[in-house]
């Protein structure tokens, strides 16, 4: 089974996000949106629903991935910063080896 680094993602935002949105900054998703764009150049680049409070997380990063911002979004159009950072990247899936086990 593979598990996919927005499953990753979600569930270590999940499981830290509680504390943090209580400290974070919130304000209407497109001011948030409009701000990151303008400041950092930075657009979306995931998202995903986070079933356990319908809330959508989005990353957005800024080219080359020199700066990132995860946001909590509500069905109701606030938004709150839950973290951000630099260096943002992917990686790439590593196949494994064969092991030479028969099928």
């Amino acid at each position: 089974m593979r598990i996919s680094k927005y499953a990753v993602l979600v569930v270590l935002v999940l499981v830290s996000a509680t504390p943090v949105l209580a400290q974070s900054y919130c304000a209407p998703r497109s001011e948030l949106v409009e701000t990151l764009k303008n400041e950092w150049a930075e657009v979306q680049v995931f998202y995903g629903l986070m079933n356990a409070n319908d809330r959508l997380l989005e990353v957005f990063a800024s080219p080359g991935g020199k700066t990132w911002t995860i946001l909590a979004s509500s069905p109701g159009g606030d938004s709150c910063v839950v973290t951000s950072g630099h260096y943002w990247s992917e990686v790439a899936p590593q196949l494994l080896k064969p092991t030479g086990l028969p099928i």
